[in-house]
């Protein structure tokens, strides 16, 4: 009885050794390794400053009219909260989601892009589509007295691809793209 009381204590000592120390550790490096800017955050720094500015993997809250705006956040962009709001196609407060986020672009135009009226699954989605970035080139032309050709172009530079070319849709950064947008002028 001693003896397998013994090699059991042994065998959850290893395991914890291997699987709560060694595994652990061995994937954080190999993460730093391969992954050296992903594994750390992918910050994106102020060209001019050098100050953080955000996350290339969370979105942000932008209010001010000279900027892109994203997605819309049920969570506020708040990373230890993330998640949906789960509401159904006929649930109210869906609908009163939307009607408060059609008011906000209810001056751009019609044809609203989706991504611009409802939240992403996370609430914390970076990206807005093509279009929702192209739906909005009107008022930040206007705003900053700018060409709308310009910002277009800009827009376009800044499109990334679908994921491995089949999965999601082209998409485009706000951060990126609002950063971008400040080196225009």
């Amino acid at each position: 009885m001693k003896k397998l009381i013994y090699s059991s204590v042994g065998v959850v000592f290893l395991f914890t050794i291997v699987f709560g120390i060694l595994y652990p550790i061995s994937l954080v490096y190999m993460g730093k390794g391969l992954f050296k800017d992903k594994s750390v955050g992918s910050f994106i720094y102020d060209s001019k400053s050098g100050k953080m500015i955000g996350s290339e993997l969370i979105g942000q809250n932008w209010i001010n009219p000279r900027y892109f705006f994203g997605r819309p956040s049920i969570n506020n962009y708040d990373p230890m909260n993330s998640g949906g709001s789960q509401y159904a196609p006929i649930n109210p407060q869906l609908i009163n989601e939307i009607k408060k986020n059609t008011k906000k672009y209810y001056q751009e135009g019609e044809n609203i892009p989706d991504d611009l009226l409802l939240s992403s699954g996370s609430g914390l989605d970076p990206h807005i589509s093509v279009e929702g970035a192209i739906f909005q080139i009107s008022r930040i032309a206007k705003e900053r007295k700018l060409n709308k050709d310009r910002i277009r172009m800009l827009v376009l530079s800044q499109v990334e691809k679908k994921t491995f070319g089949i999965l999601g849709q082209d998409r485009i950064n706000v951060l990126k793209l609002n950063q971008k947008l400040d080196q225009m002028e």
